[in-house]
């Protein structure tokens, strides 16, 4: 029962990323000052910015208070940090951080 649960949780969340967001929560993002890169794995993403010793997980969370284009951290001891984008092209928005400060987000668009 506990595995079916799960499954069908992670199919239900994955189901809702897919047709609520337009853009891509990939690739490079400035957040405040610093510079992250954002890569998908499985159904998570892996965000290692440049300061940071070990990447943090985020997934998508759908109907959160903070409006339909958020995403959440792992669940840790002193909360979780959200990156909260203005629209569904997730070009900016905001990173909320655990301890309530926050940080201008801007996606690093690169021309080729």
């Amino acid at each position: 029962m506990k595995k079916w649960f799960i499954g069908f949780v992670l199919f239900w969340g994955f189901w809702s990323f897919l047709h609520a967001v337009e853009g891509e929560f990939e690739d490079r993002y400035q957040i405040g000052n610093k510079i992250c890169v954002v890569n998908p794995v499985r159904m998570a993403f892996e965000v290692k910015c440049d300061d940071d010793k070990a990447a943090k997980i985020f997934f998508y969370e759908s109907g959160s208070d903070f409006g339909s284009y958020c995403y959440v951290s792992e669940e840790k001891t002193r909360g979780v940090d959200r990156f909260v984008f203005d629209d569904k092209n997730l070009i900016k928005g905001s990173y909320l951080y655990s301890d309530g400060t926050q940080a201008e987000i801007k996606k690093i668009i690169i021309q080729k």
